[in-house]
């Protein structure tokens, strides 16, 4: 059976953290995925040109964007692609603004 192939852009600082998703998600059965890696959100809108992705797999805490401000840059810059936030803070909501 042929695999069905998810490009899928994955903003990530963390090379640790970049390369546990893509181990995780290569285990897949049935599917098979393409990586395109950014590190910084500045970096996205280059990659965006000319690249057709399914998915964007988002860090919230990246060096030049955070929190919401982040899930906000992204929806705009591609407001028609899934975008699956990845964050590792666990703050009790801070993140977002909540007290």
């Amino acid at each position: 059976m042929k695999k069905q192939m998810i490009n899928i852009l994955l903003v990530e600082d963390n090379h640790a953290d970049a390369r546990s998703i893509q181990e995780c998600l290569l285990e897949v059965e049935h599917t098979a995925y393409n990586f395109t890696h950014a590190e910084r959100f500045s970096d996205v809108k280059n990659l965006l040109d000319g690249h057709n992705f399914d998915a964007m797999l988002l860090d919230l805490t990246l060096p030049d964007s955070h929190g919401i401000e982040t899930i906000n840059l992204a929806v705009q810059a591609v407001p028609h692609l899934p975008i699956i936030a990845l964050t590792g803070v666990n703050d009790n909501g801070r993140l977002f603004g909540k007290r």
